[in-house]
């Protein structure tokens, strides 16, 4: 399979990006994607960074939603 290669997106499209993602991340993580398609994005480029975005963010677990361990210098 071969990778696509697409242009970097433009300062306005990253701010639209931006602004989807805030919107998306306030919802519950089953509802993000049908929510960001019932909103008809326009721009192909902005949709499919949104979308890769959200997947990755999905994919990680949420590792970072929970606090790292404090240094084991303090628990002694």
């Amino acid at each position: 399979m071969q990778d696509q290669v697409t242009a970097p997106l433009t300062a306005a499209q990253r701010a639209r990006v931006d602004a989807l993602l805030d919107d998306m991340f306030d919802l519950p993580e089953g509802e993000r994607i049908a929510n960001l398609r019932a909103r008809h994005v326009e721009d192909s480029a902005v949709l499919a960074e949104v979308e890769s975005l959200l997947r990755s963010a999905s994919a990680s677990g949420g590792f970072l939603a929970t606090p790292p361990k404090p240094p084991a210098e303090e628990l002694i």
